[in-house]
């Protein structure tokens, strides 16, 4: 995923997606992340990053996923296991 500073007209910034039970660490990641050119949307756990990705359009999708392991009530494992099968299986998943 590649951010948006490379003049380009016809293409849009990335989304991520951040999902961090820590919201001091969250917030410093998603303010470097929008500084570079992302689009960033934040979950504080597991369950709160499923509704994120409910909620997004074909027209802004989700393009990278920054996953915490350690969250409650549900974790990163567990997230990674109900994405499993579903549209949102397709996108990329880095632990943090």
């Amino acid at each position: 995923v590649y951010p948006y500073n490379d003049g380009m007209q016809s293409r849009t910034a990335p989304r991520i997606l951040i999902v961090d039970d820590n919201p001091p660490y969250r917030h410093l990641v998603a303010a470097w992340l929008r500084l570079a050119g992302y689009h960033i949307n934040e979950a504080a756990d597991g369950e709160h990053a499923l509704v994120e990705l409910e909620r997004q359009t074909p027209i802004q999708p989700v393009d990278l996923i920054l996953l915490d392991l350690q969250m409650e009530p549900m974790g990163g494992l567990n997230f990674m296991e109900r994405l499993q099968g579903t549209p949102f299986a397709a996108i990329p998943v880095v632990l943090i």
